[in-house]
């Protein structure tokens, strides 16, 4: 997603001929900026994608955090723990997306 934002985004915000070697001069006069949105849109996406990994990689081998949590709560029965810590990643996930678009508002 990211190279595809680079990449189409730079012939056409770039002022200047397309070097045939070295493109970070490219990426200087407009590749990055141009690309800007793109790199928002994939850390919206991503925000809450690596809260599911952070839980994963608890489920595995972890003593503490929600993923514990959720793991502990479904072996006991108790599915108020499990909703509870559902509920936590739900609201730092929105967090982090309000975090990052109040980022691209500004």
């Amino acid at each position: 997603m990211i190279y595809n934002g680079f990449t189409a985004s730079t012939p056409t915000r770039s002022s200047s001929p397309r070097p045939s070697g070295d493109q970070a001069p490219l990426l200087a006069k407009g590749g990055a900026a141009g690309s800007v949105p793109t790199l928002i849109a994939a850390l919206k996406v991503n925000a809450g994608l690596s809260l599911v990994g952070v839980v994963v990689g608890e489920f595995q081998s972890a003593n503490t955090g929600l993923g514990y949590l959720i793991q502990y709560g479904s072996q006991i029965f108790k599915l108020n723990i499990v909703m509870t810590a559902i509920t936590i990643l739900a609201i730092v996930s929105s967090l982090m997306y309000l975090a990052i678009s109040w980022v691209e508002a500004a």
